[in-house]
């Protein structure tokens, strides 16, 4: 198999959520370059990245559509220099699988990689393989939102996962019995991923359905969740709110701590504040729309 490195710097606390946004974008592996070392360092499960300055690689099947995946990264990070590269076949790309495990969020949601037995075969498992769902170690934002999901009642509900990226929130929550999902997301790409995923889980468009974000229905969900930055959660606050049912409830993440005050300050005209997630720097907001 013949593979694409897209390389651009990056730098703390950034390192995860670009990470983040390759393997939305179908990446299959990420490690990071320290700036001024050759040496590449790649992150064992669950262990943060800490370089402060760096240089993310990302490796990508050269089938993909290359051009729409650096296209929504320059998009995404106008200041950045994006390099795309072609490689050869390594053989260390199976090693690379092998390092991977199922991961429990909560009591009983799993994500699980499609080549291993889950541990558990009667909790809810997400079966999203580490390239496209969660990388060399799940984000923080992202497993706050997880854990949150597997405490809360889905059966039944109208859920919206906006910012949806590879639609790992929006997927868990249709396994555990939402009604209908709607995941929104700028990026095609992104779209895309969120559909192919839903496919691996057996999940149909009768329940899951993706919209670009002036698509996306109307009608106020149970449910709204959005793991996006700080900066697009205060700016979204009269959209999301509109978009999430009297009494419902909004799991917002992506923030870190010191931007708690201002998210919360642009939701509480709408919310009232339920519960506060912390996991290092990063914190999840859980919040119960005014009836």
């Amino acid at each position: 198999m013949a593979w694409i490195e897209v390389r651009f710097d990056t730098r703390q606390p950034l390192n995860e959520v670009h990470e983040e946004l390759c393997f939305s974008l179908g990446a299959q592996a990420v490690t990071y370059l320290e700036n001024g070392l050759d040496e590449i360092w790649e992150p064992e499960p669950n262990e943060d990245t800490m370089f402060s300055d760096a240089t993310l690689v990302a490796l990508f099947d050269a089938t993909e559509n290359i051009k729409a995946i650096t296209d929504a990264l320059s998009q995404a990070l106008p200041k950045q220099s994006i390099q795309v590269n072609p490689l050869e076949d390594k053989e260390w790309s199976r090693a690379w699988m092998d390092q991977f495990e199922p991961m429990c969020f909560g009591k009983n949601l799993w994500i699980c990689p499609s080549w291993k037995t889950p541990p558990e075969p009667d909790a809810c498992i997400v079966r999203l393989d580490p390239g496209i769902a969660f990388g060399t170690g799940t984000h923080p934002t992202t497993a706050m939102c997880l854990t949150v999901l597997d405490s809360l009642d889905c059966q039944n509900a109208s859920i919206i996962d906006y910012g949806c990226g590879s639609g790992i929130l929006g997927i868990a929550a249709a396994l555990k019995g939402a009604k209908t999902v709607s995941a929104v997301d700028h990026c095609e790409q992104a779209l895309n991923s969120t559909r192919a995923n839903a496919r691996e889980n057996a999940i149909t468009e009768a329940c899951l359905n993706t919209f670009l974000p002036q698509n996306c229905p109307s009608v106020p969900a149970d449910i709204v969740l959005a793991n996006i930055l700080a900066g697009p959660l205060v700016s979204l606050a009269p959209t999301l709110c509109e978009l999430t049912q009297a009494e419902g409830l909004l799991v917002l993440s992506g923030l870190l701590a010191n931007q708690k005050e201002a998210v919360t300050a642009a939701y509480t005209p709408f919310c009232t504040i339920e519960d506060i997630h912390m996991q290092g720097e990063w914190c999840c907001l859980v919040l119960r729309r005014f009836s």
